[in-house]
């Protein structure tokens, strides 16, 4: 009887699950299909119906077709009508894995609606080999954004020198 009960409600959040969006994406004709997004942990999974809230323990990864998001502990929050996200707090260990960037923070909180992600605890973005860090890092995914507040410090990878005509490489941030 108890697998029966975890497998409804595994198949419930499966179905809810299936109109989130953890990390946008541009708008495309492509993007009107329902996009999956897949949760999964190796702890346990408490879900409290009616404060809409479900947390996940131990070892968490989220999984979506914009990147990946691992991290100790997550707690996501759904909307009034229980639907969609509304918003993640993942704690512990968070690394964020996104086209080329990876973060790293000790939290993180992604508001769905705004596309606001904040990284806290001594938070970086490595990208193509620089290292991007802050006290708190934020995220302005509509915009495009990044900012990095206080004590902004960026390490950059000198590109390599050609050791025929002793140039200097391009190094593109696309």
């Amino acid at each position: 009887m108890k697998t029966k009960h975890i497998k409804i409600i595994l198949i419930a959040f499966a179905l809810i699950f299936m109109n989130t969006r953890i990390l946008p994406a541009k708008n495309t004709k492509k993007n009107c299909e329902k996009e999956i997004t897949k949760i999964t942990s190796k702890g346990r999974l408490i879900v409290d119906y009616e404060n809409k809230i479900a947390e996940f323990f131990d070892n968490v990864k989220v999984e979506d077709k914009n990147g990946t998001m691992q991290s100790d502990y997550l707690k996501i929050i759904f909307s009034n009508d229980g639907l969609r996200i509304s918003k993640m707090i993942a704690s512990g260990n968070v690394v964020i894995r996104h086209r080329n960037r990876t973060a790293y923070s000790k939290s993180a909180v992604y508001i769905v609606q705004t596309e606001v992600l904040r990284l806290i605890g001594n938070p970086k973005i490595i990208e193509k080999g620089n290292t991007y860090t802050a006290d708190e890092i934020t995220i302005l995914v509509k915009q495009n954004k990044v900012l990095f507040e206080p004590s902004a410090r960026i390490i950059i990878q000198n590109p390599p020198k050609n050791k025929k005509t002793n140039e200097i490489k391009a190094n593109t941030f696309n």
